[in-house]
């Protein structure tokens, strides 16, 4: 017979499989992380290629980022009472994201419409010149 912490091991870590679902579900396409006790962190990103729940250790060299599953019941625990935390984090770096995204497009449009305007009046030439000289 399994003993009640081993269920409720399994059972924290099939919730924690069901957040990270919900969260690639979501489509944030940002990574994420909050501050957890003993220098760790709870994150969601791409972890070997894939987007997942992780647990960061930035002093260990040699593998500072383990998918959560494979973190010790009592960090999952902690990670799993801040995932509403995690969550905010996550949709502000998608906020923050977005706009830096939508800057950058404004900029650059004005870039090609330059650059085009320069063309057409066969001023191309003397448009690279001001580029290379505010860029030294």
């Amino acid at each position: 017979m399994r003993n009640t912490l081993e269920e409720a091991a399994d059972r924290l870590t099939d919730t924690l499989v069901n957040v990270e679902e919900m969260i690639f579900g979501l489509k944030l396409n940002v990574m994420a992380k909050v501050a957890l006790n003993k220098g760790l962190f709870f994150g969601y990103g791409k972890l070997d290629g894939d987007w997942g729940l992780f647990i960061e250790n930035p002093s260990d060299k040699v593998t500072p980022r383990r998918p959560i599953c494979s973190s010790p019941l009592q960090t999952r625990l902690e990670a799993a009472k801040k995932v509403p935390h995690l969550l905010k984090a996550l949709l502000e770096e998608r906020e923050a994201v977005t706009l830096g995204v939508s800057d950058t497009i404004i900029q650059l449009d004005a870039f090609v419409s330059a650059l085009n305007q320069a063309r057409e009046q066969g001023q191309l030439d003397q448009f690279i010149d001001s580029i290379s000289s505010e860029q030294a």
